[in-house]
């Protein structure tokens, strides 16, 4: 199945090269030249439902504003594969596992690594801790699914430009030169109010969603499904692509398929009618994950008012917004949540639209592309 898989991405490579390296994006003829390791279909696909579509295409955009001839490769595209047009890069910029091999390779005048989440140690040290505690309590055999491999981008790099807050930022002390902190974007899809008109709040406070990608137990899946299932009186609604994570689905198949009050919603486009439903439908968003850089999927659930509950590891709000969850553990998490469903209709609404403005002044692509480029002009 590997090689069959190997086999048809090599053709597909071979048909549509974009996929893999993109020469001189924008035809242009400047002294200086910059090398991109970052995702290279946004550039000839569009946008997808995540974030990073809309965030590469700024991240080109700027570089060339600012008199850069732009070359782009896929992060994880061996390199050996490409016929560079160039032979020398002022800047190679973006993520591993291409970016050290990039430096070695063309000795740039500057680079740049791309956090788009805490640093390794810190990830990779929180999640094991996660899955330890959930095999202890289940007596199971999970493993890691978002372990990064150890690597020294940070600090080879003149700098690091990171997706995400003063939490974030911290899991880098020590390990690297310079670091400049800059807001995520998040797609706003939703008419805000015609949400909020038409949302039963005495309803919405007594459901959560938790809406997440790959990594069920890092994001705390498990430690909800736990919850729920003791608490019948409120409702847990599950938008995320973790089919794939079988042990786990196996381990928590009672809990996501047989109970009233749990959903499995599977993977949502959050462009579609169905996730504009669960906007409709639930006043909060759940997410105590271990590590993030700056929780895109919160701040999209953010835009359509949904009032988050979430681990200071998302990234988002320093006790600003919300409720930020003193510790990831399963009685303070279920007390925050019973508590919120106790409030008064009125206080689920006004703290709606506290969440819906806080997004709107933090997390949109203007503000991303504000923040990058001026974390970009204090490096050069």
């Amino acid at each position: 199945m590997a090689m069959i898989k190997i086999i048809i991405t090599s053709i597909l490579d071979i048909i549509n090269p974009k996929r893999i390296y993109i020469g001189n994006l924008y035809k242009s003829n400047f002294s200086k030249n910059v090398l991109i390791s970052y995702i290279t279909y946004p550039f000839f696909k569009g946008l997808s439902g995540h974030s990073n579509t809309q965030e590469v295409l700024e991240i080109a955009r700027i570089f060339n504003e600012l008199e850069y001839n732009v070359d782009i490769i896929n992060y994880s595209t061996n390199i050996k594969k490409i016929k560079f047009l160039k032979k020398e890069y002022s800047i190679v910029f973006g993520l591993e596992p291409n970016f050290i091999k990039l430096i070695k390779k063309f000795n740039p005048q500057k680079s740049i690594y791309y956090a788009t989440g805490s640093h390794f140690y810190f990830q990779n040290k929180a999640e094991q801790k996660r899955i330890e505690s959930l095999n202890y309590r289940k007596k199971s055999e999970l493993s890691s699914v978002r372990y990064v491999k150890p690597h020294d981008s940070s600090l080879m790099a003149d700098a690091v430009i990171c997706i995400g807050n003063r939490q974030t930022k911290e899991t880098y002390r020590n390990r690297c030169n310079q670091i400049e902190c800059i807001r995520v974007s998040a797609y706003s899809y939703f008419p805000f109010q015609s949400i909020i008109n038409n949302k039963n709040w005495n309803l919405a406070k007594k459901n959560f969603l938790w809406f997440g990608s790959s990594g069920a137990v890092h994001k705390g899946l498990d430690i909800l499904l736990d919850i729920f299932k003791e608490t019948p009186n409120i409702n847990l609604f599950i938008a995320g692509n973790i089919k794939k994570e079988k042990s786990f689905m196996s381990l928590y198949s009672k809990e996501l398929f047989n109970l009233p009050n749990i959903f499995f919603k599977g993977f949502i486009n959050p462009h579609s009618e169905s996730f504009k439903k669960l906007m409709n439908t639930c006043g909060f968003v759940v997410m105590p994950s271990c590590s993030e850089g700056m929780s895109s999927s919160v701040a999209t659930c953010m835009h359509a008012g949904l009032i988050p509950i979430i681990s200071k590891e998302t990234g988002i709000g320093e006790n600003d917004i919300g409720i930020i969850l003193k510790k990831n553990s399963h009685e303070i998490i279920k007390n925050e949540m019973l508590k919120s469903t106790k409030k008064e209709a009125k206080w689920i609404e006004n703290e709606s639209k506290k969440s819906y403005d806080y997004a709107k002044n933090n997390f949109t692509i203007k503000i991303f592309s504000n923040d990058f480029k001026k974390a970009l002009i204090k490096i050069l």
